[in-house]
Parts: C-alpha cells; sequence; structure tokens
C-alpha cells in the first residue's frame, strides 16, 4: 500500500465512508482532476455529456482562494474525495473483498472494537496505484496546489479534513457532485458580508452603516432585497458596493495600498473611513428632504418612497455610488457641486420615462448589473452637460 491515513469508517445509506485529515502537499501529489478523468472516459469511448463527472474549473475564483489561503486564520471545510481504481469500467477493490490474485485498491483496518451504531475507527491504507477525485472540493485543491507552487511551504505541511468514498461507477461520482451542491443552501451574498471580519472594504462599509444617520439600524444584513414593508432602506450588498465604487473613485490606483494598510492597522480605518462616510452623505444630501420621514421613523416611510421614487432602491444607491465616484475621479475639486445640480435637475420618479429600458422595464426597476451602470452614466452624462 502506498499511502496510509488515521480515520473513521461510517456508513450513510449505501455508501461506505472514511473521514479524516490528510496533508495538503500529500494530497495534491494524488489528486486527479476533472479535465484528466474526462479524458480517461473519452479514451474508453464514453464521449457523451452525461459521463462527465464534474464540472468546469472556475478559473476567476482560483486567484482569491489563493490569496485567501495566506491568511493567518484561513480555513476550508472538508473535501470529498473518490478513490479511484486504475481500471474505471471496475470499482474500487476493497482488499477485504478481494481474491488471492486480485490487487487491492484500499484496505482498512479496524483499531479497536466499538460499541453497535459508533463509527469504527483505524487506518485507511491506499494503495501506490489509486488516484484521489474531488467530488467536491476542486477549487480549494487547485488553490492550495497554486499556493503552494508560489511558495506557501508551511501550506504543504497542513491538513485539510477529507471524507473519502471508494469509487463504484461513473454516475455514483456525477450524482454524489449533485448531491453535495443541490442540497446545500449557500447563504446570501448580504449574509456573508454581514459576518466577514476580515476585509477591509466590509469592514468601512460596516464603518458606513454605523456612522451615517440614515444607515444606522436601517441596514437589511439578511437578504438582498428589501420588501415592501420593510423599513430598512438598504442591504448590506449594497452598501458594499457602493462604498466599494466611492473609494475607487476617490484613492484610485492607490485604493489597494490603502487597504493593505488598513488590514495591517486591523482596527483603525484611517482616512479611508472618514473619506468614505463624507461620500456618503454628500450622495445622501440632496434627498434630504425625502430621507426626512424615514430619519423621523414614520411607519411605512421606507417603503412609500420606494414605491414612488428610483433612488431608494438597491440600482439606485448603486448607480448613485457609482456616478459619484466617477465625478470624484474625474472633478476632484467641483465634484460635490457638479453632483447635487445634477442629481436635483434629474426627476426621480418612477413615472419618468427617462428610466425605461435603462433603470427599468415597465413598472418593475432592474436591479441588474447592465441596469446600474446605464443608469450610472446617464447620472455622469447629465453632469457633464451642465459644465
Amino acid at each position: 500500500m502506498g499511502y496510509q491515513t488515521e480515520v473513521a469508517e461510517g456508513r450513510q445509506g449505501e455508501t461506505v465512508y472514511y473521514t479524516g485529515s490528510m496533508d495538503w502537499g500529500e494530497l495534491v501529489k494524488q489528486i486527479v482532476f476533472p479535465y484528466e478523468f474526462d479524458a480517461e472516459l473519452v479514451a474508453q469511448g464514453e464521449e457523451n455529456d452525461d459521463d462527465r463527472m464534474q464540472r468546469a474549473l472556475a478559473t476567476k475564483r482560483i486567484p482569491a482562494l489563493v490569496d485567501y489561503l495566506n491568511e493567518p486564520d484561513h480555513f476550508f471545510s472538508a473535501v470529498t474525495l473518490i478513490i479511484l481504481p486504475t481500471d474505471l469500467s471496475k470499482p474500487a477493490l476493497d482488499a477485504a473483498k478481494a481474491g488471492p490474485d486480485e490487487d487491492a485498491d484500499y484496505k482498512f483496518e479496524q483499531a479497536s472494537p466499538t460499541g453497535l451504531g459508533r463509527q469504527k475507527r483505524g487506518t485507511l491504507y491506499l494503495s501506490g496505484s489509486v488516484r484521489l477525485f474531488p467530488a467536491d472540493g476542486q477549487h480549494r485543491i487547485t488553490a492550495a496546489e497554486q499556493a503552494i507552487k508560489r511558495g506557501n511551504k508551511k501550506l504543504a505541511k497542513e491538513e485539510v479534513p477529507v471524507v473519502l468514498v471508494p469509487y463504484r461507477r461513473p454516475d455514483q461520482v456525477r450524482q454524489l457532485f449533485a448531491d453535495l451542491n443541490l442540497n446545500a443552501k449557500p447563504v446570501s451574498k448580504t449574509v456573508g458580508l454581514d459576518f466577514d471580519t476580515r476585509s477591509p472594504m466590509v469592514l468601512l462599509a460596516k464603518h458606513v452603516a454605523r456612522e451615517v444617520p440614515l444607515f444606522t439600524g436601517r441596514v437589511n444584513r439578511i437578504s438582498n432585497s428589501l420588501s415592501r414593508t420593510s423599513r430598512n432602506v438598504i442591504t448590506m450588498n449594497t452598501l458594499y458596493q457602493g462604498t466599494e465604487s466611492l473609494l475607487k473613485g476617490a484613492f484610485g490606483a492607490a485604493l489597494e495600498e490603502e487597504l493593505r494598510a488598513v488590514h495591517a492597522r486591523d482596527s483603525e480605518l484611517g482616512t479611508l473611513g472618514d473619506t468614505v462616510v463624507e461620500l456618503w452623505g454628500e450622495l445622501i444630501e440632496p434627498f434630504s428632504e425625502e430621507w426626512e420621514p424615514v430619519l423621523n421613523d414614520e411607519d411605512g416611510a421606507a417603503g412609500a418612497l420606494r414605491d414612488t421614487y428610483v433612488f431608494p432602491h438597491g440600482l439606485g444607491w448603486q448607480a448613485l455610488a457609482q456616478a459619484l465616484g466617477m465625478l470624484v475621479a474625474q472633478y476632484p475639486d467641483d465634484y460635490a457641486k457638479l453632483y447635487r445640480a445634477t442629481v436635483d435637475a434629474i426627476d426621480w420618479k418612477r413615472t419618468n420615462g427617462d428610466w425605461q429600458n435603462r433603470a427599468m422595464s415597465g413598472e418593475r426597476v432592474n436591479n441588474t448589473g447592465p441596469g446600474i451602470k446605464a443608469t450610472a452614466d446617464y447620472i455622469v452624462d447629465m453632469a457633464r452637460q451642465t459644465l
């Protein structure tokens, strides 16, 4: 046997599995990625898309995961690995079931007897010919592999939780991938941001939520949308996006260095914190009269504004932040005056025909990327016409 690790044997339904941990350095040596596995199936004549074992790797996700692994408190959840035999037309062979002339792919030796219903602890031995296929976790494994190649040698010795499942047939792997992903419910981006305690941009958005009076106690930290009856005026996701747009406009290429400084100071936000609160104040000021009932905590005031105007919607917040950020970058001495004059000149009622096919489709506000950009460009174009 080529590799051994301490595990606990368990069973769910018909699936026998082993839970334990592996060093990243050892794991990446034994891993076979989906594109390699699928190529083997094609070589066997199984070219149908229905025989693919995994989705394609989303390469855009990898750089952020590699960076995350450099954080001192990084933590990845367990990856699920299939124990692959050399011959994919046959199941992985358990030593306990192997004949005298058969080479086993794996063997589990129980350390000591346990009571009924309890997991069996022991040692799992893998033959030198088996490979491990990620039924769940290929992006995390790819990130770890790249981080190690880029010089993160300590990571190679760190342990990652693993669930090892013996291979039976291709459709078992496909179904396991579907079960792991379809039955999991990812949290909304708003919830994820609300629980983030590391990202400088998130810390700045939370700072805005505390320091800007309109947002204090009125930020939705649970979902990415606001209901008709919600007293909240903005979601954490929208506040984060708007904060990023404003700071990009104010600091340009220097923003990354400023954010690293925030990260180093940990609890201090420095110039960024003061600047972003000031910019959010500038953004809100032209609408101060409309927001007065909300600040006075009148029942239904926030929902009534969303019923009437475009600006209180997620699209409105993000478009205004993008537009103000662009004006700050292009007109650093005159942006405040230019922004206020422009916003005052725009009819923000949802009945304004200028919003159709830009901020709205029929009676619906388009809270989409293209809709936000089109609305931001509209505001900036209007501003330039006043020069």
